[in-house]
C-alpha cells in the first residue's frame, strides 16, 4: 500500500513492485556478464561493491596460500596426472553443487546443462573451483566449457600455460587441437571429430595403392550367380 501511494503521488505510470533476494538474484541474472538495467538500483549497487571488496581479498589470501596448497600439489604432478586430478576435482565439486554424492556419480561428458545446472549452480560451481584453486575464474566458466571434461582442460591450462610446450603430442597437430579446444559446443566438436576420422580414413590406404572395395561397392557390381554363390558360401552349403 505505501509503494502505490508513494506512485500515486509521484504521478508514475509504470512502476513494479516486487520483493526480491538481490542476494540471490543478481549472481544469477549476471552469470553471462554485466547488466546495465539494475545498476542504478541502491541495494544493487552495495551489493556488487561488497562482492568486489571480498573477491578481491579471497582472490589475494587464495594465492598466497595456493601454492603450498591444492594448487601447488597439481603444479608438482606430471601432465597426464594432474589432467585426471583436475577432471575428479571438477566431479567431485559438481556432485557437491548438485547434491548428488561422490564423484564416480557425475559422468564426465555428460553436459552440465544435461545434469540441471542453471545460472545459480552454474556460480556456485565456479566459486568452489575458484576457492579450492586460488584462481578468479568466469563467471560464465560452465556456459563456455559445458563437460566437466572440457572443463578440466580448460582449468588445466588456463592455471599451468607453462606445460602447452611440454606435449607429446606432435607439434604440426597444435593447430587441430586448438580448434578443438576453442568449439565449446558438443555439436560442433562432435563435427570436428567426425571431419578427423575422414581425414584420417582417407590416409589409411598407402599414397597410390587402389582403395579396397566396399562390402556395398562389391555387392552393387555382383551378378546374380555372384550372389548365389556368396550365400552357398555363407550357409556353409557349398
Amino acid at each position: 500500500m505505501r509503494a502505490l501511494r508513494e506512485s500515486v503521488a509521484a504521478d508514475e505510470t509504470t512502476v513494479v513492485v516486487a520483493d526480491i533476494r538481490w542476494d540471490r538474484f543478481v549472481p544469477a541474472y549476471c552469470a553471462h556478464g554485466h547488466r546495465t538495467l539494475i545498476d542504478e538500483i541502491p541495494d544493487v549497487q552495495a551489493l556488487l561493491a561488497a562482492q568486489d571488496a571480498e573477491r578481491t581479498a579471497g582472490h589475494t589470501a587464495d594465492a598466497s596460500t595456493a601454492v603450498g596448497g591444492l594448487r601447488g600439489e597439481l603444479a608438482a604432478l606430471p601432465a597426464a596426472k594432474r589432467k585426471r586430478r583436475l577432471a575428479e576435482l571438477v566431479r567431485t565439486h559438481v556432485g557437491a553443487v548438485l547434491k548428488s554424492g561422490a564423484a564416480d556419480v557425475v559422468k564426465p561428458g555428460r553436459a552440465f546443462r544435461d545434469m540441471g545446472f542453471d545460472s545459480l549452480t552454474a556460480v556456485e560451481l565456479r566459486n568452489r573451483l575458484g576457492s579450492a584453486l586460488g584462481a578468479r575464474l568466469s563467471a560464465t566458466l560452465v556456459f563456455d566449457h559445458p563437460t566437466p571434461n572440457a572443463l578440466a582442460d580448460h582449468l588445466g591450462a588456463e592455471l599451468f600455460p607453462e606445460d602447452d610446450g611440454d606435449t607429446a603430442l606432435d607439434p604440426r597437430l597444435l593447430g587441430i587441437e586448438a580448434a578443438y579446444r576453442a568449439t565449446s559446443d558438443p555439436a560442433g566438436r562432435a563435427e570436428l571429430a567426425e571431419a578427423l576420422r575422414g581425414l584420417l580414413d582417407s590416409w589409411a590406404a598407402p599414397n597410390g595403392a587402389p582403395t579396397p572395395a566396399t562390402v556395398d561397392e562389391e555387392l552393387a557390381g555382383a551378378s546374380d550367380q555372384d550372389m548365389f554363390d556368396l550365400i552357398d558360401k555363407e550357409l556353409g552349403i557349398s
